[in-house]
């Protein structure tokens, strides 16, 4: 496969543009390591799904700290992990929630699951 052929698959595995796809191949052709499309298409998405969870952190961590009930004692042993918690929760905080991640995930905020 040519430098040519190469930049159209990796373009058209990573739905990237074709500038960033010429960049990665030509780096892979100038280090004699030509990148496979497949798997750069998979190093791509790991990334992508990096920063978006980066990128969320804020706000799970917000709504993460604001749902934490703070009377109770997690660290009791004699307490099983299936015991229920009650916790009241508002509408909003579990929109905050969803948006959160939502976001982290790359999806649209809002949806039932």
């Amino acid at each position: 496969m040519n430098r040519v052929e190469h930049t159209k698959a990796y373009r058209d595995a990573t739905g990237c543009t074709l500038r960033t796809a010429f960049n990665a191949v030509e780096a892979g052709w100038r280090t004699g390591d030509p990148i496979d499309a497949a798997e750069a298409s998979k190093r791509d998405k790991a990334v992508l799904a990096d920063m978006r969870l980066r990128d969320a952190a804020p706000e799970l961590l917000a709504i993460c700290q604001k749902l934490m009930p703070t009377r109770v004692c997690i660290t009791n042993p004699n307490v099983p992990d299936s015991f229920v918690v009650p916790i009241d929760v508002t509408m909003g905080e579990l929109r905050q929630l969803s948006a959160a991640l939502a976001k982290a995930l790359g999806q649209e905020a809002g949806g039932e699951r």
